[in-house]
């Protein structure tokens, strides 16, 4: 039996707490390398970092590579969680309080899940929110 995975709202929230004051982004505006290690860790993703195919291993070169820690990202930034400013990624201060209300997480977060699932699904998706499209773990879709 698998471990349970963490739900995407325990996610966002995983990950601004993560986020504390700020932190750098690269040129491109994407989390580093090093942070995006440590976060597909920390929030059980499911992204494969430096992933293996027979006796070859492939270096992850950027953070862009990790699809799903990529749309936690979006979907906080959709959902006013976080922002970035001056080549960093900060939390909204103001909607600090919706983290501490289940409910209101879930409402916050819902609607650009659904939204960026669309957009990032893959070509030729069964449904704009299928698995393939969503981290493991997403109520809404």
């Amino acid at each position: 039996m698998e471990p349970e995975q963490p739900g995407t709202v325990e996610q966002v929230r995983g990950l601004v707490s993560w986020i504390g004051a700020g932190r750098k982004l690269t040129q491109t505006g994407k989390i580093t390398l090093a942070d995006a290690r440590a976060l597909v860790a920390l929030l059980e993703t499911g992204d494969t970092i430096d992933p293996a195919i027979g006796d070859r291993t492939f270096k992850t070169k950027s953070s862009q590579e990790l699809y799903h820690l990529n749309l936690l990202v979006e979907w906080a930034k959709a959902a006013r969680l976080l922002r970035v400013t001056g080549g960093r990624l900060v939390p909204v201060k103001k909607n600090a309080r919706v983290l501490e209300d289940p409910s209101a997480s879930s409402t916050r977060c819902s609607r650009p899940c659904r939204a960026s699932a669309r957009r990032y699904s893959p070509p030729g998706g069964s449904a704009p929110c299928s698995r393939r499209s969503t981290p493991p773990g997403c109520g809404w879709c």
